[in-house]
């Protein structure tokens, strides 16, 4: 059995192919919220509130920008939130000297190209970024997937990443990159006023993600559940 579940924005959308061990640890998730009262979902909550206003860390001149794919608006261009993500994955570009980017996003908007694709095109196109400096990632239908294909396909063997996603998304972006063993500056695209309204907004359901990856994370390692623990790492 396996259930889709769809979180929808003004500018995206993230489904998730949950399957049973899916459901299984969303059930656990919520009975230990339950159990502790709250607490658990509270500090996946401040984690994320935490983690919004990260310093960056040095990494070297050419670690790769890699920028997470938001689901393509209803004409299948990229809508502004994907755009304001590749717009600071050019302008760290110009910066970076070595570095290449890559853009992370499959097809989940059916009829349309990949995400990674239509975010190429806009770089191309918008941000004169030449097109040999842009790799794109093109199976993958939401974060984890975004960022365990990359994991697994980059000759990126050092693991360093500047990674380009909404400030309300950067925390749990960042936990499932460390998870699959990158190591991880946060470049968070938006800033100001509409920045801290996105987080405001999205701060619970980015908590329950938090909190359901955390605890199948967990449940993996301690009962040794092999099938679990490749899906995530």
């Amino acid at each position: 059995m396996r259930v889709s579940w769809r979180r929808r924005s003004e500018d995206d959308a993230e489904q998730i192919d949950i399957g049973r061990d899916g459901l299984a640890m969303l059930a656990l998730s919520g009975l230990l919220i339950a159990a502790t009262g709250g607490l658990t979902y509270a500090l996946a909550m401040l984690r994320v509130a935490r983690d919004t206003a990260r310093s960056p860390q040095t990494l070297p001149a050419s670690a790769p920008i890699v920028v997470l794919g938001v689901q393509l608006s209803r004409d299948g261009l990229p809508g502004s939130e994907f755009r304001e993500r590749l717009d600071h994955g050019a302008a760290l570009l110009v910066r970076a000297g070595e570095a290449d980017i890559i853009v992370l996003g499959g097809v989940t908007r059916p009829g349309f190209s990949s995400e990674a694709d239509m975010g190429k095109d806009y770089l191309v196109r918008h941000r004169d970024v030449s097109a040999e400096r842009i790799q794109c990632e093109r199976r993958s239908r939401h974060t984890l997937e975004n960022l365990w294909f990359y994991r697994h396909g980059s000759a990126n063997h050092d693991g360093a990443i500047m990674l380009v996603t909404s400030r309300f998304h950067m925390a749990r972006a960042c936990l499932l990159a460390r998870g699959l063993g990158l190591t991880v500056r946060p470049e968070p695209s938006d800033r100001g006023f509409r920045a801290a309204a996105r987080v405001l907004v999205r701060l619970p359901s980015e908590a329950l993600l938090i909190h359901w990856y955390i605890v199948g994370r967990t449940f993996a390692r301690v009962t040794r559940n092999d099938r679990m623990a490749k899906r995530i790492s």
